[in-house]
């Protein structure tokens, strides 16, 4: 099993009812072909950098799932077959099992100080007074 992130962009005149229930379409699509889905996130409506599908907005979704490499294909295909599905984007994800552990920061080395050299009106001026 693989675990990979799914991106969906769907039409913006679907209510949100809608898009769950497209959403829960998936998650179940994902679970018939023996996958699991860890996670879902809507990242709500957002402008597009250019038209898609004459759409110049979306909603997104990111879906994290885990499923074997031959049923990916499965998923895209029927992906490709909702129409109200304006783009969508499947990537491999690495999961890093163990946090890294952080190093402590070393203390910022004090500066020093320089003194400033006199310059040459200055060191004439303290000549004369002496």
């Amino acid at each position: 099993m693989q675990r990979y992130e799914l991106a969906i962009f769907v039409d913006p005149g679907l209510t949100s009812e809608k898009q769950k229930e497209l959403i829960d379409k998936l998650e179940k699509l994902v679970e018939a072909e023996a996958g699991t889905v860890h996670e879902k996130k809507e990242w709500g409506r957002r402008e597009l950098a250019y038209p898609i599908k004459k759409q110049k907005a979306a909603f997104g979704w990111l879906l994290r799932v885990e499923m074997s490499r031959d049923k990916i294909a499965v998923l895209e295909a029927s992906l490709k077959k909702e129409a109200e599905i304006v783009r969508y984007l499947v990537t491999k994800s690495e999961v890093v099992e163990k946090a890294v552990e952080a190093k402590p920061k070393a203390e910022p080395k004090k500066a020093k100080t320089v003194k400033k050299a006199k310059t040459p009106e200055k060191a004439k001026k303290t000549k004369k007074k002496s």
